[in-house]
């Protein structure tokens, strides 16, 4: 019995803890996967500060474009402003533009139509980023076509 109750003491020491080959195992491959998982959290934290700032920008280029086209003030040629997203750190700057509308497939030119170009500009990292949009506006004061009014009230002789 006591050579049984010695060899289960003898088993248990044995069974007890981790060998230092384990430890020094798990060291190593601790040391090597925590940089590479910080380096992709961070990676992952740029690209969503990039798109968070490019959502913004399109935000207030949106703004301002609406802005422009419900009080006409795109009539006047070009505006601009700076802005920021909800009090946030980023600085936005917006310009307007306006130029003759070209339809591409015709070459027709149409002085009543315009189109309306922002631009929005703001710094990442100390890199200039910008977005650009565009809509067409419709000038019904300078327009070439012209227009007859039937007995119905409908409208006819547009080309």
């Amino acid at each position: 019995m006591k050579t049984y109750t010695r060899n289960l003491r003898r088993t248990a020491a044995r069974t007890r803890g981790f060998t230092l080959v384990e430890v020094l195992t798990a060291i190593l491959v601790l040391t090597i996967t925590i940089p590479v998982l910080i380096g992709a959290y961070s990676a992952a934290h740029d690209v969503a500060a990039f798109a968070r700032q490019r959502s913004e920008a399109l935000a207030i280029g949106q703004s301002a474009m609406e802005q422009l086209v419900a009080t006409g003030d795109w009539y006047n040629g070009t505006s601009s402003g700076d802005e920021r997203y909800n009090n946030g750190p980023t600085q936005y700057r917006w310009e307007s533009a306006i130029n003759t509308w070209t339809d591409l497939d015709s070459d027709y030119e149409d002085s009543a139509v315009e189109q309306l170009t922002v631009t929005i500009t703001w710094k990442y990292h100390n890199t200039d980023c910008q977005i650009v949009l565009d809509t067409l506006v419709y000038d019904a004061q300078n327009t070439s076509i012209t227009s007859t009014t039937d007995q119905g009230g409908g409208i006819t002789g547009l080309p």
